[in-house]
């Protein structure tokens, strides 16, 4: 069944944001919109029935992928996929979790690239080969787990002796959490230090409109509801 793209609530919300439980990706979006406190509503994509892949799909995001956000506006609709331009766009249009001076502009956009990469790219494919189609010993998933391991020790290299990647505070590349939609117990302590920023020192209860389980497991284990399967062993 293809997706509605003019969809209509009662009250609209400002923003709409398309996606499905198990995509890190979507999650990021979700958890920046919950930190900015924004009103939004989900649209879920049923991705493993093939939705992506249908016409009227394509006609919302010609590459086929989730998120997809869609923030309605007084002067229309405007709506943008890929979860590193999402950030940017939450980042500026709240005036939150952003860069103060032009070299951390270009250091956060630097991580959400490598992110984009090496670490979410290879993170988010290692987990569904190993974890849903169960191909631990598979060549290719063994190969693509490696590279993952890899791209995780550049992150962990860096993060010697500082808090945050990109600057001195929470921005919107290492706020949310690089491992998902599981946390590592660091990020939970990163997530628990933003509360006098955002208020929130535990998963909002919002973020069952993505499927998560609840405040204390949502982002501590990554548990989902419904027809997804647990992923708090996600990267065993």
């Amino acid at each position: 069944m293809g997706v509605t793209i003019n969809y209509q609530r009662s009250p609209m919300p400002e923003f709409t944001l398309y996606g499905f439980s198990e995509s890190g990706n979507a999650y990021k979006a979700a958890l920046m919109l919950e930190l900015c406190g924004a009103d939004w509503a989900v649209e879920r994509v049923a991705f493993f029935s093939g939705e992506t892949r249908t016409p009227e799909y394509r006609e919302l995001n010609v590459m086929g992928e989730a998120p997809v956000l869609v923030h309605h506006r007084k002067d229309g609709d405007f709506r943008l996929s890929q979860s590193g331009s999402i950030l940017v766009y939450l980042s500026r249009h709240f005036g939150r979790f952003g860069h103060e001076m032009e070299a951390e502009e270009y250091e956060i956009l630097r991580w959400i690239l490598f992110d984009n990469h090496k670490l979410t790219s290879y993170s988010a494919t290692a987990r569904f080969m190993r974890h849903m189609q169960k191909k631990f010993d598979d060549p290719a998933a063994l190969f693509i787990h490696a590279r993952a391991r890899n791209a995780w020790k550049v992150l962990d290299t860096h993060l010697v002796g500082r808090e945050w990647v990109a600057a001195e505070r929470p921005h919107h590349r290492r706020h949310l959490p690089l491992r998902l939609p599981v946390l590592a117990r660091s990020d939970r302590r990163r997530l628990e230090r933003l509360s006098p920023y955002t208020g929130l020192a535990r998963a909002p209860a919002g973020f069952a409109r993505m499927g998560y389980a609840g405040q204390a497991d949502a982002l501590g284990h990554g548990r989902m509801t419904g027809r997804e399967a647990p992923l708090d062993k996600a990267f065993a």
